[in-house]
């Protein structure tokens, strides 16, 4: 069952309070409270799992924000983590220790990341 609200951190002294605006059997949508309806705030929850045994797990977890240009024309950017999961041999503790290294790399390198960067053989 999805919550009403999910309350996430950021950068700043306050947070973002996000309200449920749309609940399907494996996916949830909320938009951020102090949004407006043209230049959104959206973070979006599902899941597809697998038909068989030996199958894998799909969870999707993605922001999505809508800003207008100078032009008042609306753009939208994303971030989003897909966690692919076999129910067989890779362990979800196997999986958490994947996320930190992600992780740990995007929080270092978010703006060379943003800007094309690519490791390089040999440096």
């Amino acid at each position: 069952m999805a919550q009403d609200t999910l309350t996430l951190a950021d950068d700043t002294p306050t947070n973002s309070t996000y309200n449920l605006v749309s609940l399907r059997d494996s996916e949830a949508i909320y938009r951020d409270a102090a949004s407006t309806l043209t230049e959104q705030r959206t973070l979006r929850i599902s899941h597809q799992l697998a038909t068989t045994v030996d199958g894998t797990d799909r969870h999707l977890v993605q922001l999505s924000r809508t800003d207008d240009n100078a032009g008042d024309v609306p753009y939208t950017g994303t971030v989003h983590v897909v966690i692919a999961a076999p129910r067989d041999g890779v362990t979800e503790a196997d999986l958490v220790l994947e996320w930190e290294k992600l992780k740990n790399l995007v929080d270092a390198s978010i703006a060379n990341l943003y800007d094309g960067f690519m490791p390089t053989v040999g440096s």
